[in-house]
């Protein structure tokens, strides 16, 4: 019975994507109205369409937006801005067949794939693993449906030169921008941001917010900390009135955390976006995290705790840059080197850590001024003109 019912309900989806797709060939798009399909954490709102549609609000009051999400929580707080949204089936119907453009953040998704639709790829990170074309856990022939999909990219924006030839090799795609990533706007915010974002988490009273934020396994690898390690640390930080922060990735199933612990805490399911985080972090420590690049936008100091870094390399998906050469140096391999530059920061004036850190920076980032939105915005505008 229960596999009579998985038939039948691919066998609903099937028809229902073939109506879809014929309907996006008929039903004309509707100027100016926008949905954002989130793809890569669909549990939160937040990443680059977030803060593109924070943008429109504020500065172009004639669009007409609509979230795609079947996520209650999202939905409420989408509600709560003013923001429309639709679930997934219902929006079958309509918000993706009306709208001008979808946003999206990741590719994962067959719905759009075969319709009549103009795609506006944000992407969620600009990391180091080869994604797309060049992921080695995707088979050709799932990478030739996909390359069928990338071409209905009429935008695709990145970061910097360097950005710019990995996702043209990822994507095959000729619609490719170097416009910077909107989330990083909010680093450039006032400080009175700052201090609104502190009081929502509760983190005000803390003279030092250290957070760690590690990229996914693909694998079950060593534990980062021993439990001595947690103790040690606990200690360290209630001493001096400081607050450890772990964010976890979204896709990630294997890093326990403490719960015992007054001053280690685990919100990763509490923060609504990370880069609310990294604007009051202090002090970030990570790995082969995308999130790194994006942190040098705030000059803070960054610690690369390399763990694993040879297991990683060799059991992960592979990798698109050489991770010793454009992450900032020194590397962190043991928890004992770790606790003891989190206690003393004199590294941070060291010329070998300041000049990878400006190479680093370099490397992932052609604008540093807060103006990303406004550049993706100033695109979809050509887009919308022709």
């Amino acid at each position: 019975m229960y596999q009579v019912k998985i038939l039948l309900s691919e066998a609903f989806y099937n028809v229902s994507l073939w109506f879809f797709n014929i309907l996006s060939y008929i039903i004309p798009k509707r100027k100016n109205y926008y949905a954002f399909y989130p793809l890569h954490d669909t549990t939160k709102f937040s990443g680059n369409l977030r803060a593109m549609i924070f943008y429109l609000i504020e500065n172009h009051k004639d669009i007409d937006i609509v979230v795609i999400s079947n996520n209650k929580n999202v939905r409420k707080e989408l509600k709560e801005i003013g923001v429309k949204s639709s679930a997934l089936f219902s929006a079958f119907s309509w918000s993706l067949l009306r709208s001008e453009f979808i946003f999206i953040d990741a590719s994962r998704t067959t719905i759009l794939r075969d319709a009549k639709v103009y795609v506006i790829q944000l992407w969620h990170g600009v990391g180091f693993k080869n994604i797309a074309l060049l992921n080695d856990n995707v088979n050709q022939n799932a990478k030739r449906i996909l390359s069928k999909f990338y071409k209905k990219y009429v935008l695709l924006i990145t970061s910097s030169e360097n950005d710019f030839k990995k996702k043209q090799e990822s994507f095959k795609s000729p619609n490719i921008v170097i416009t910077g990533s909107p989330r990083n706007d909010v680093f450039f915010s006032s400080s009175s941001y700052f201090e609104e974002i502190k009081l929502k988490y509760n983190l005000k009273k803390y003279s030092k917010i250290i957070s760690y934020a590690p990229t996914f396994r693909d694998f079950k690898t060593t534990s980062p900390f021993s439990e001595e390690f947690w103790y040690l640390l606990q200690k360290h930080l209630e001493k001096n009135n400081e607050i450890f922060i772990v964010k976890k990735h979204p896709w990630d199933k294997y890093l326990d955390v403490p719960k015992n612990l007054a001053n280690i805490k685990d919100l990763s399911k509490i923060i609504a976006d990370p880069q609310e985080l990294l604007l009051i972090t202090d002090l970030l420590i990570s790995d082969y995290s995308s999130i790194t690049t994006d942190f040098t936008l705030t000059g803070k100091p960054i610690l690369i705790y390399a763990f694993d870094l040879e297991n990683y390399k060799n059991n992960c998906r592979s990798i698109y840059y050489n991770l010793e050469e454009v992450l900032p140096q020194p590397f962190i391999f043991d928890e004992d080197d770790l606790l003891e530059k989190i206690k003393n920061e004199t590294w941070t004036t060291n010329s070998i850590y300041i000049e990878s850190y400006k190479k680093f920076k370099r490397i992932f980032h052609k604008y540093n001024d807060g103006n990303s939105s406004q550049r993706v915005m100033n695109e979809v505008l050509k887009l919308s003109k022709k």
